[in-house]
């Protein structure tokens, strides 16, 4: 799924770019600036995109080292049991 996340935002990110630059060659016409917002809006989804491909990833690496490190014999991500405090 990371892969396909960011495999999906390099082409975003190069599709954007390259039809913002052939919207800029003919700008004098309308559909050249449509061209350039649109390529420019996906270009910087792509890149959004390419953020949260990389947060993804990197939670995905915490997930693995959490469940393979479980502490007190408990399993990763189950809150471990809330103890009383001691009456004085």
């Amino acid at each position: 799924m990371g892969v396909v996340l960011l495999l999906l935002s390099l082409a975003m990110m190069a599709v954007g770019i390259a039809a913002a630059y052939s919207g800029s060659l003919i700008i004098m016409v309308e559909r050249g600036w449509a061209m350039v917002i649109a390529g420019t809006v996906a270009a910087s989804a792509g890149a959004v995109l390419l953020g949260l491909s990389v947060v993804a990833h990197r939670l995905r690496r915490i997930q693995l080292v959490l469940t393979a490190f479980p502490g007190d014999g408990e399993r990763a991500g189950e809150a471990a049991p809330v103890r009383a405090a001691a009456a004085h």
